[in-house]
């Protein structure tokens, strides 16, 4: 095997111990990116049994352990004037028809910046919410409309009880998706730092607020939220490990780019009135 110290003369050992230590260096940087590549496909699968199990577990179930004291603990929240306002918000903000421009203008500003595989992984959300409502479609709570849960005395109340059909949450998923891409390419799409930042305050902020303005207003469940959490965080992952992969080839292109000279660089100089040769 030729290494980067098999090329180097004896006569330099400095030179050929550092060349020892970069061929050294290559080869543990391929070990660690193949053990980060079976690290993040084992813990990405992990994901997609824990979504699967969710699943299956609320198809059996109306409410899981802790969603309607989760849910009644949110909406005890009404007694403060201001949870009205924050909640209608944000539900606003996670509408289908205001995360579809979105998510449309984003594609569109990330295309002129130039970012054309930032502007394909934006428009992906708009395609993998049809597999939120495929999903949606499979799974059905357990719920006979002849005896509701809010009949029983043994169940704590609430303001408003979640409907059967609500895992994964639509907007849970689109705010966390749409708005978690926007959050991951602001620095790059947005040329102001500080109109950048305050773009990624806006997309916490209605990331962390999203999933407990449905429960308020008593549309879903924690689980039907977590379901569409981790379904968008599958997602976000897929295209962070894209992502890392597109950068390192556009780093290897601009160093292609900058490190080969210009072609009238590097013709050679004839000096002047000297004959030209046939």
């Amino acid at each position: 095997m030729i290494t980067l110290a098999s090329l180097t003369p004896w006569t330099a050992p400095f030179a050929r111990a550092r060349a020892q230590f970069d061929t050294h260096a290559m080869h543990m940087r391929r070990v660690w990116s193949h053990r980060a590549d079976v690290a993040f496909l084992s813990a990405w699968l992990i994901g997609v049994a824990a979504f699967v199990g969710l699943a299956v577990w609320c198809s059996h179930r109306y409410a899981l352990p802790l969603d309607i004291r989760l849910t009644q603990w949110v909406q005890r929240l009404d007694r403060y004037p201001v949870a009205d306002r924050v909640f209608g918000a944000v539900n606003n903000l996670g509408e289908f028809q205001f995360i579809a421009g979105v998510l449309l203008f984003s594609f569109i500003w990330l295309l002129l910046r130039g970012l054309r595989f930032e502007a394909l992984t934006i428009a992906g959300t708009g395609a993998l919410h049809y597999v939120q409502l495929a999903v949606r479609d499979l799974v059905h709570r357990p719920f006979d409309l002849q005896n509701p849960p809010w009949f029983n005395d043994a169940l704590p109340q609430l303001r408003q009880w979640p409907g059967p059909d609500g895992f994964p949450s639509g907007h849970v998923f689109g705010e966390v998706a749409v708005y978690g891409l926007i959050f991951a390419y602001a620095h790059r799409a947005i040329p102001l730092r500080p109109l950048a930042w305050l773009v990624r305050a806006f997309c916490i902020a209605e990331i962390a607020l999203g999933g407990p303005a449905r429960m308020y207003t008593g549309a879903h469940w924690p689980s039907d939220v977590l379901g569409a959490a981790l379904l968008a965080l599958l997602y976000l992952a897929l295209a962070w490990r894209l992502d890392r992969a597109i950068t390192h080839v556009r780093g290897l292109a601009d160093d292609h780019r900058h490190s080969v000279p210009r072609r009238s660089q590097t013709r050679p100089a004839v000096a002047r009135g000297a004959p030209k040769t046939s």
